[in-house]
């Protein structure tokens, strides 16, 4: 490596490493004892991150306090493989007087951390990450906060999470409110990394060092050490440090599970010998803070649901569990048991570990009574049950029955266990299991809790029969009434909002949830009882000051009436919508068929729900569909005697009205349970989106699908969605039947659409009034760079041709970031476009993960998928013959391959390949333009009439 004036060698320093610690600690300059020029000091190790090195140096850049005069950027380069160490040298030259760059042999980046420490001049140090980012106010902000309370020496800001996920991490619940935390009054209150803290350069002595020899956790071994002295920090709640989750899978982390000094080494060099040496008193126990922090990083391994390789041989597994027994001896059993970070059955598995020297055997039943509440085995393997819980996810009536399910928590098998639903009277109904495999529960490999599925149908005959409804289970010749809990607030119309106020009627009676029994009673259907139910319901929201209760009570008594008086009547209410913005999906087109047409016996009244600004509302108007504005007036009086909800969107904000208001939709549904059709967006199958669209989370009366596979995937109990047949139905999506098939003569112009989709991480970058927030340097994030690099040789290709035409359709959540596209306006697609014309209108389509794939396929147009960020080897349940059959086109991970890919497509003049031909027409089950017409059969039942 060569230096420079501006740049720092580090080879001196390396041989050093080699000597013996002290001698090397006993060199090394105190960060206390050097004079402070800047504010802060931000040390940041760089390896392998030239795709992210912008952002991170550009977001301390352009830091409000202002760079120049009160920041000081350490960046140490650990022998990096790519250019990263060409992007730090150039801010370097650009701030030669802020940006020190150093480098040195790979050593990791716990030593990078601690070389770069000996060069810091700042008040404060902070330890970025070089694949992450700060908002740009965030340094001014701690500073201001340290100015009003100096006597805090640590300050901490929230994380988010971004990129391949998107959402805040479990930590800041502690850092959701500006202020100080001592940390004996808030054990659990966990600091672990280096990034979001900002230590002051008085806490650092010459020993505190980043522990090298860890191969992860470096950050809670200094961290834990430095709050420990402190006793307290500080949260400043505006500030916000952007942590990215790669969706390429290639960070540090990613591979350090395989890493066989993960487990017996790390435990011991992080926590067994500091607890030995340093932090256990003469009784031998440690601060609850730190009890906390250790069992805060364990839980990160207790968590995984297959036990790591390494640990899959005997002796290493055998020394690892020696550890954590060693570890657990020094927390107590009420800091586990009230562990934040641990569901209950794995609190229960560390327990019996700690005190029983070995995991708890699933196969054998083998828990102790004094760890489980709940359940206990005897000498004998005799079963006793003690208050069992049932969580009640769905109740709901249809066609006169009352449908029922939800979970149990238990330790036994599920197969030693049988359900019944019983009434008063002991008369029971067998329960059909669901069994839910996504939601066993594991501790590191180890089975230790198997949530218990049930779903239950009651006949109109049981209930007008029967005056308190309850659940059974029986283990052998021992049976037990299990308490009911309705712990989820949207199991409408029993809103945990509401106190569980809510009714239901089957037939002649009334259901409702009992919530000091834990039972449901049946009551007769009387007006004496409908005045009791619903003055118990205005009681509850004479309680919510945002709405006028007395309009709220009218409101629900005259949905009441006019239910009945539809029902009289052969009155079907239907309220169909796509998006909130925009209509031109499934749903516009069903709506449009089902003006066209009736059932006999029934009066259909259809509705369409849409924002009044959309630029839909009045061109569905012409076309004399009665158009409904979104969370209007007319909108809740209508949701509250619906019929279906037929909807392309599954989101609740996306057909609910006043979704935003304290979610009073499901309150309001008292007495009115609208079935919901699903007609898709999508093909569901590439990702498992079961924990959004499961069975006891959106109570899907319909799910439309489009394909054999999505079906399958969605039908198979081992996915979790929880919809059998009965509900899934493949149908064809609606649209289908507007599309053109490919003209064959000789076109006189061709149009290539390019549909890039959102990221989820971005949505936080735009502000309330579209505009984007100017403390980031989105410009170079990877998804954009990669999208402008690729349009740009797409360009170059198509300026050879005078009859191709490019066109750039965003997702619209990505509206706000087109100029970052590189694109110019002729090539935007008008957002006001209908996508109909737009599909039908292009020859071939560029896209990551759009669904607008499936209608180019559908009607044989090329298809190329850009996956520069390789996330479609992780879609398909991760099945490389799946990922194969359901590719419809090329998939290409480079910019510089995708033109070579689009210009061999335009060579054919735009003709699809025999192998994607093939695939399409394998791929979709209907191509005859009669799926509008299966659609309506299904939901309305039998022939039509035109």
């Amino acid at each position: 490596m060569k230096s420079t004036d501006n740049y720092i060698n580090n080879s001196l320093f390396n041989r050093l490493r080699i000597a013996k610690k002290n001698e090397l600690l006993h060199i090394q300059q105190s960060v206390d004892n050097r004079p402070k020029k800047y504010k802060f000091s931000i040390i940041m190790a760089v390896y392998g991150v030239e795709k992210y090195l912008d952002e991170a140096i550009l977001s301390i850049i352009n830091q409000t306090i202002g760079f120049e005069n009160n920041v000081q950027l350490i960046l140490v380069n650990d022998e990096t493989p790519d250019s990263s160490d060409v992007i730090a040298k150039k801010y370097c030259d650009q701030f030669p007087n802020n940006i020190v760059y150093l480098e040195q042999f790979n050593s990791g980046q716990a030593a990078a951390r601690n070389y770069g420490m000996q060069f810091s001049e700042g008040e404060f140090l902070n330890f970025l990450d070089p694949d992450d980012w700060i908002t740009k106010d965030t340094l001014n902000e701690i500073w201001q906060a340290y100015k009003k309370n100096a006597d805090y020496k640590i300050f901490g800001i929230p994380m988010r999470m971004f990129e391949a996920v998107d959402r805040d991490h479990p930590l800041n619940r502690y850092r959701n409110k500006t202020g100080g935390v001592n940390i004996q009054n808030h054990p659990q209150a966990t600091v672990n990394h280096s990034g979001t803290s900002f230590f002051h350069h008085s806490l650092f002595g010459p020993n505190d060092l980043f522990n090298e020899e860890l191969v992860v956790g470096e950050d809670a071994f200094l961290v834990s050490e430095l709050v420990l002295r402190a006793g307290k920090y500080y949260v400043v709640a505006s500030g916000k440090y952007m942590y990215r989750k790669r969706s390429t899978g290639d960070s540090t982390l990613n591979g350090v599970e395989e890493n066989p000094l993960r487990y017996h080494a790390q435990i011991t060099k992080q926590m067994i010998i500091p607890i030995q040496t340093k932090y256990a008193d003469s009784e031998g126990n440690i601060h609850p803070w730190l009890q906390n922090a250790y069992l805060y990083e364990l839980g990160w391994q207790f968590k995984k649901k297959e036990r790591p390789t390494p640990l899959k041989e005997k002796k290493m597994w055998d020394e690892y569990v020696k550890d954590l027994i060693t570890v657990l001896s020094y927390i107590d059993d009420e800091v586990i048991q009230n562990s934040e970070w641990l569901n209950r059955d794995q609190i229960n598995g560390v327990l019996y570990l700690k005190h029983n020297h070995h995991f708890p055997n699933w196969n054998i039943l083998n828990v102790p009574r004094k760890i489980n509440g709940n359940i206990v085995f005897d000498d004998e393997s005799r079963t006793r049950l003690y208050g069992l819980t049932a969580d009640i996810r769905g109740v709901y009536v249809r066609n006169n029955e009352l449908y029922m399910n939800g979970i149990i928590n238990s330790v036994i098998p599920w197969k030693a266990l049988e359900f019944e639903i019983s009434n008063e009277r002991d008369e029971s109904l067998p329960v059909k299991r669901m069994v839910k495999v996504q939601e066993q529960k594991y501790l590191l490999g180890e089975k230790v809790g198997e949530p218990l599925g049930f779903s239950t149908i009651l006949s109109r005959e049981i209930i007008e029969n029967s005056k308190r409804l309850f659940l059974i289970v029986t283990v052998g010749d021992f049976r037990r009434k299990v308490q009911l809990r309705i712990s989820n607030w949207k199991t409408a119309p029993f809103n945990t909002m509401l106190q569980n106020s809510g009714y239901l009627e089957v037939g002649n009676r009334y259901i409702t949830f009992d919530e000091e029994k834990k039972q449901f009673n049946v009551l007769n259907k009387s007006k004496k009882n409908l005045m009791i139910l619903q003055k118990r319901l205005f009681n509850q929201l004479n309680n919510i000051q945002r709405f006028d209760s007395q309009y709220l009570k009218r409101l629900i008594v005259r949905a009441t009436r006019q239910k009945r008086i539809n029902h009289r009547k052969g009155i079907v209410i239907s309220l169909y919508s796509d998006r909130v913005e925009r209509a031109d999906d499934n749903a516009e087109v069903l709506i449009e068929y089902a003006n066209k047409h009736r059932i006999p016996g029934k009066k259909l009244k259809n509705y369409f729900i849409l924002d009044k600004t959309s630029g839909d509302f009045e061109r569905l108007k012409k076309k004399n569909i009665n158009v409904i504005p979104f969370q209007s007036e007319k909108h809740l009086e209508l949701f509250l005697i619906a019929d279906y909800i037929i909807s392309s969107q599954a989101n609740d904000s996306e057909w609910v009205p006043f979704w935003n208001q304290q979610n009073l939709n499901f309150a309001l549904s008292v007495g009115n349970q609208p079935q919901r059709i699903f007609l898709q967006h999508g093909i569901t199958g590439q990702k498992n989106i079961s924990n959004w669209i499961r069975r006891h989370e959106k109570n899907l009366a319909m799910f439309i699908t489009t394909t054999d596979q999505e079906t399958k995937i969605i039908t198979n109990p081992e996915n979790g969605y929880e919809y059998d047949k009965a509900i899934v139905k493949q149908l064809g999506f609606a649209r289908h039947d507007r599309l053109e098939l490919p003209k064959n003569d000789n076109r006189q112009a061709y149009t290539i659409l390019i549909a890039p989709t959102t990221r989820h991480y971005l949505e936080n970058l735009v502000n309330q009034d579209g505009t984007l927030v100017s403390d980031v340097p989105i410009d170079q994030f990877v998804f954009f760079k990669n999208w402008r690099l690729a349009l740009d040789n797409i360009r170059q290709l198509v300026a050879n041709f005078d009859n191709i035409n490019l066109k750039l359709m965003p997702h619209p959540l990505l509206r706000p970031f087109e100029n970052l596209f590189g694109t110019s306006e002729d090539e935007l697609v008008d957002y006001s476009s209908r996508y109909v014309d737009v599909i039908n209108n292009s020859d071939m389509i560029i896209s990551d993960f759009s669904s607008l794939v499936y209608e180019f396929a559908i009607t044989n147009k090329p298809v190329v998928y850009f996956d520069f960020e390789d996330k479609m080897s992780g879609t398909w349940d991760k099945k490389p013959d799946r990922l194969e059959k359901n590719t419809l086109g090329p998939v290409v991970k480079e910019p510089c391959m995708l033109s070579r890919v689009v210009a061999d497509i335009i060579s054919k003049n735009f003709v699809n390949q025999e192998e994607y031909t093939q695939k399409n027409n394998n791929f979709f089950k209907y191509r005859d333009k009669n799926n509008s017409k299966r659609i309506f059969e299904e939901i309305y039942g039998g022939k039509h009439d035109k």
